[in-house]
C-alpha cells in the first residue's frame, strides 16, 4: 500500500509533533518526539510506541518519516503530502529482505577480519559522538547486534 505523510504539526510548548499519515485509504495519527542532547549537533527523533509497532516491518518508512519530522523541526518548509514508500505486510517485508541477504552474501565473501575491523571502527566513531546519558542504551544495542551476528 502506498504510504504518505499528509501533515506534520508541532504541539505547542513541547518537543513533540503530531504526524498524520495516509496508509492506503486509512488515516493514522502518531506523535513524534525530538530530543536535542546538550551540546550536540544532532537530534534524536522517535515515534510513539504505536508508530514503532505499526511500522516494525517497514523501517524504510520509519526512516523517511523521522527525516521529515527532523526537517520540520529545523524550520524547513515541506510541501505535503509526501510519499514515504510502500507499506508491506510482515510476510511481504520478509520477502523484500531477500535482496539484502544477497548483498550480505557478497559482504561475507570479504575476509572476516577485514569486515569486523571496518564495522568495529564505524561503531566506535558513532558511539564516541553520543552524550554520556545515551551510552548505556548504545552498549545494549551493540551487544544485541553482536549476539545476532554470532547466531
Amino acid at each position: 500500500m502506498k504510504t504518505s505523510v499528509i501533515a506534520i504539526e508541532p504541539l505547542e510548548g513541547t518537543n513533540e509533533f503530531k504526524v498524520m499519515m495516509l496508509i492506503g485509504d486509512n488515516r493514522q495519527q502518531f506523535t513524534f518526539t525530538v530530543e536535542q542532547p546538550q551540546q550536540e549537533s544532532f537530534a534524536v527523533i522517535g515515534g510513539d510506541i504505536d508508530f514503532c509497532k505499526f511500522f516494525r516491518f517497514n523501517q524504510h518508512i520509519s526512516a523517511k518519516v523521522g527525516d521529515l519530522v527532523g526537517q520540520v523541526e529545523r524550520g524547513k518548509i515541506i510541501e505535503l503530502p509526501v510519499g514515504v514508500g510502500d507499506f508491506y505486510t510482515p510476510e511481504a517485508a520478509m520477502e523484500q529482505q531477500q535482496r539484502f541477504r544477497l548483498r550480505d552474501g557478497m559482504i561475507n565473501q570479504q575476509p572476516v577480519e577485514e569486515v569486523k575491523s571496518e564495522v568495529r571502527h564505524q561503531a566506535i566513531k558513532l558511539v564516541e559522538k553520543l552524550p554520556e546519558s545515551m551510552l548505556g542504551e548504545a552498549i545494549k544495542v551493540l551487544e544485541s547486534l553482536a549476539v545476532k551476528a554470532h547466531m
